[in-house]
């Protein structure tokens, strides 16, 4: 078990009600885990790593718009403050993430989980 995959799950098992400072997100269109913390984004799809963040994330925002910095460029990330069904629940923040591929974008959706640091 990855790194992330066990901070999601137990993410998703032990809620914190405490004021988030983190965003733990996970995608099922297609697969992909985020953990987004300030000005930090650790993004696996079809790898793994940790690029800037920009603008930092903002905790009580009901909508947002980001970009991840990678090596190939920007990947811009899209977060809304809304029920997000996943796993027979609802999270409480919906992620978009748009990564640029030679086919064209690839839209990419999930929900995310809030954490106190």
């Amino acid at each position: 078990m990855t790194r992330m995959t066990l901070i999601l799950t137990i993410a998703f098992l032990f809620p914190v009600q405490a004021a988030a400072t983190s965003l733990q997100c996970i995608g099922t269109a297609p697969g992909f885990m985020a953990e987004l913390t300030g000005d930090q984004a650790r993004f696996d799809y079809l790898g793994d790593g940790t690029f800037p963040f920009t603008p930092a994330l903002d905790p009580g925002a009901v909508y947002a718009r980001h970009t991840i910095q990678t090596f190939g460029g920007p990947i811009p990330v899209f977060l809304e403050r809304r029920a997000c069904p996943l796993f027979s629940t609802d999270f409480p923040v919906r992620v978009e993430i748009v990564v640029p591929t030679g086919n064209g974008p690839l839209p990419m959706s999930g929900c995310c989980v809030e954490r106190a640091e």
